[in-house]
């Protein structure tokens, strides 16, 4: 998008501009397609997608990937339009998608009854077994087999309990190594942190593909999410799944959907995503 090379302008008018500019070129890249099926992956592009379909009689697939409205970082009021959004395009809908069968049935009691799919955050599992070229974890963090390893994967930003990990592995006398895969806002405090304390490490972005045989050198995942947001509440997330193929038994939050797949399943223990509830899980 040309409007994303912009600098110099306010956020919001920047965002308005990209979302006119994307609605502008896939009308125009739609309209030599003709399609009889429109694959919606996002509520931004949702209005187009609606508008596309009265106008090519498609049949629209509506994927949404949480539970939009009331999201991480998603405000009343944008939360508010998102809402409606969805509830007046809902019975033009012909499918809809999502990622966890708590916000499927959020959003047929919300909106009324839908055929729907449940498609989870599931790596193939034929990457489990890929031969990755990176330096083992132990290897390179200088970590003897007995030394125990859990390990986060993903967004190092805000909801994600970053600070309350650092906390439970660094002020309650727990040897345990904790070791951060991904990117985000909280990289640079884990990486002082882990100056001072021997025992928090900081590993750079995995690729999906690679993830999950790199982290089979670990003994233990984490899943401890926030409860932030509805849709963090009723969440999925990849990084279970990515967890669960590596072999490893997960210790995560005691929200419904985690807690059943976890508990129900054994794969591992739920608690409260707080210090002391996690320090003695």
């Amino acid at each position: 998008l040309t409007f994303k090379k912009l600098k110099n302008i306010p956020i919001f008018l920047k965002k308005i501009f990209e979302l006119i500019e994307f609605y502008f070129k896939a009308f125009i890249h739609t309209k030599k397609i003709k399609p009889k099926i429109i694959h919606c992956h996002d509520v931004n592009a949702l209005p187009l997608c609606y508008i596309m379909k009265l106008i090519f009689k498609s049949k629209l697939i509506y994927d949404a990937h949480e539970l939009e409205s009331l999201r991480n970082g998603v405000g009343k009021k944008i939360g508010f339009i998102v809402f409606n959004i969805e509830k007046y395009i809902w019975n033009k809908i012909d499918l809809f998608i999502s990622v966890s069968p708590s916000i499927i049935r959020w959003y047929l009691k919300k909106f009324g009854q839908k055929n729907n799919a449940l498609i989870l955050n599931i790596p193939k599992l034929e990457t489990s077994n890929k031969v990755v070229s990176r330096v083992p974890l132990r290897r390179k963090f200088n970590l003897k087999k007995n030394e125990i390893i859990f390990v986060y994967l993903g967004v190092l930003g805000k909801g994600r309990n970053i600070e309350t990990l650092i906390d439970s592995f660094t002020n309650y006398n727990i040897k345990y190594n904790l070791i951060f895969i991904g990117d985000g806002e909280y990289k640079k405090q884990i990486i002082e942190k882990s100056k001072i304390f021997s025992n928090i490490h900081y590993h750079e972005y995995v690729k999906h593909d690679e993830l999950v045989p790199f982290i089979k050198d670990a003994d233990y995942g984490l899943c401890l999410i926030e409860n932030i947001s509805m849709s963090d509440y009723l969440c999925l997330p990849n990084k279970l799944f990515e967890c669960l193929n590596a072999k490893l038994p997960v210790l995560g939050s005691n929200f419904p959907e985690l807690s059943e797949a976890i508990i129900k399943n054994d794969f591992g223990l739920v608690c409260e995503p707080k210090t002391t509830n996690i320090v003695k899980a």
